[in-house]
């Protein structure tokens, strides 16, 4: 299923103002928030979902840019008993996105989790009440990715002058100011559980912070994680260079994992902290390990 949906985004800029760069710059950061909102529309209705978007045309006075949005979305199998309507795909996706870009300008503080919360139950029922929901193995955003998202269109408008002004559609209204959001307290407050686990495991040492002042990069079972290492007195070891380290030795050590949840219970973020250092392993037994898991 192949969908077209064109539509503007705008600028009214003061001709009198310093740096002209600034309004190219905040179009280009506009229509790319553009891009990343019909990404997040078009991946609710599947995995698969393809975004490509094309100029259509630009329109001199306020500088008005139309964008040409093509959204593919492969056939499931499973699904096409039901033939979805491509009229209420559209309606869904143009909905959805004028639904956000209102949301995000009604919005008195985007620090509040509550936003994003509200937004992701908004294209639930949204999705619900154009039929599409049950058409499509329904995947809904989470919290974060919506607001992921919508930091790109309050970024679009951080360098322009007092005057300027931007718009996401053609009778959206302009967009406020750009506000505060902390994306990094923003994912903490998005937390609503964390579960905690403690075991011994092999770590691969990457990259060694050899001053102790930030964490450590490490494989894991096959993958890359970071953590910091909480044992003073092995610390102090390796700084007097009572512990020395060679390119691919491994650490045996005790791992603190604690993954945030949000109020669905999907992973918001994961954190890892050593919490004491066993033993150095020899760096060939560690790529052994790493390369012939069967034979360790």
């Amino acid at each position: 299923m192949k969908i077209e949906s064109n539509y503007p985004v705008s600028i009214d800029y003061d001709p009198e103002a310093d740096k002209p760069s600034r309004v190219f710059d905040s179009l280009a950061r506009l229509v790319d928030s553009c891009y990343e909102i019909d990404a997040l529309l078009a991946g609710t209705l599947s995995g698969q979902a393809s975004v490509k978007h094309r100029l259509d045309r630009i329109e001199i006075g306020s500088l008005v840019t139309w964008i040409q949005s093509l959204i593919e979305i492969p056939d499931d199998r499973e699904l096409s008993a039901k033939k979805p309507k491509k009229k209420k795909v559209k309606a869904f996706i143009e909905k959805g996105r004028k639904q956000i870009v209102k949301s995000y300008s009604k919005s008195a503080n985007l620090q509040d989790p509550e936003v994003y919360n509200d937004i992701r139950n908004d294209l639930s029922a949204l999705a619900k009440d154009q039929g599409v929901k049950d058409d499509f193995a329904w995947r809904e955003p989470t919290s974060l990715k919506i607001a992921e998202t919508l930091q790109l269109v309050n970024n679009a408008s951080k360098d322009l002058s007092a005057k300027d002004s931007v718009q996401v559609g053609a009778a959206q209204g302009k967009l406020p100011p750009a506000r505060p959001l902390d994306l990094m307290a923003l994912r903490e407050s998005l937390i609503a559980k964390r579960d905690v686990s403690i075991e011994d495991v092999q770590l691969i040492i990457k990259k060694p912070d050899l001053l102790g002042e930030s964490q450590w990069d490490f494989r894991l079972s096959g993958k890359s994680i970071s953590a910091r290492i909480h044992d003073g007195s092995w610390l102090a070891d390796l700084h007097k260079r009572n512990v020395r380290l060679t390119t691919g030795d491994s650490l045996r050590v005790t791992l603190r994992t604690e993954i945030g949840k949000d109020s669905r219970g999907r992973e918001i973020n994961i954190r890892y902290e050593i919490v004491k250092v066993h033993s150095i392993v020899d760096s060939s037994d560690s790529v052994q390990a790493e390369l012939f898991p069967d034979e360790v």
